[in-house]
């Protein structure tokens, strides 16, 4: 029986290239291992649902049964693969052994923690997946004071859709401007008027410094003194690319996994 191509990862990555995959070739076996549920969405779209009335529902394009059937392909959610085995050319999850023909690692990248004192309250929130949206959605349901601690491009587009979903946004970052690795400072400038413009409160040049559950809200104390209250709390301080299974593999790194002009790893 001939090794399946697998695919680990169920983004929009890992299933588009499964699309083409198919296009080109209908009859390789094909897996596609997903850590999380495995529905098929559109990972900008999480930064736009409020704005547009959507529901997680609403965002998901397809569950994995509807994706392997589209695709002829199996694709197996909840499943975390523990090690690649590049000699065996197969990988390791838990007690089992998946050999492959061709491995693509679809893994993407992985939020930076949040390392305050106070961070693992149950309504702080890192948003970097629909499993991850879905447990924002509800938890903000009933509530409208959201604060959200990162001024990149993830905390600008959620202050934005927050807003315009109707709720009280409280942006906090120790940078002067938001986007202040993206744009110029003169750009930054014009993104807080506009932020500010359609009411988003920010608090720029300032490092939080810890978190404080008191009765039904949380309370975010900053290096001025100053506190901001919160029903919920999206930490968007940044992502960085999951190479945690290429160390398994020996494959080489630096702040990603390198690849040629064609992605090929270093190992081919």
């Amino acid at each position: 029986m001939t090794a399946p191509i697998v695919i680990i990862g169920t983004g929009l990555a890992g299933y588009s290239l499964a699309r083409e995959l198919r296009k080109l070739d209908a009859a390789t076996p094909l897996v596609l291992l997903s850590q999380d549920d495995g529905h098929a969405y559109s990972k900008p779209l999480l930064s736009t649902a409020f704005a547009k009335g959507k529901s997680p529902e609403d965002l998901s394009t397809g569950d994995p049964g509807k994706m392997a059937e589209t695709l002829k392909a199996t694709v197996r959610n909840y499943c975390k693969v523990d090690a690649i085995d590049a000699r065996a050319k197969c990988l390791h999850i838990g007690s089992e052994r998946l050999n492959y023909s061709k491995l693509v690692l679809a893994t993407g990248a992985h939020v930076r923690p949040l390392t305050l004192p106070g961070a693992e309250h149950q309504r702080v929130f890192s948003i970097n997946s629909l499993m991850d949206f879905r447990d924002f959605y509800q938890a903000v349901q009933g509530h409208k004071k959201i604060a959200i601690i990162g001024a990149g491009l993830i905390g600008c587009e959620y202050a934005n859709d927050l807003i315009a979903g109707g709720y009280e946004v409280d942006l906090i970052a120790p940078s002067a401007t938001p986007l202040n690795t993206l744009v110029p400072p003169l750009a930054g400038e014009a993104l807080a008027q506009g932020l500010s413009a359609v009411g988003v409160r920010l608090h720029l040049s300032r490092i939080p410094l810890a978190l404080e559950a008191q009765e039904q809200s949380l309370h975010i104390k900053l290096d001025n003194g100053q506190n901001i209250e919160a029903d919920v709390v999206v930490s968007a301080i940044g992502i960085q690319a999951d190479t945690r299974l290429t160390q398994t593999a020996s494959l080489r790194t630096r702040t990603g996994i390198i690849t040629d002009a064609r992605l090929q790893t270093s190992d081919p």
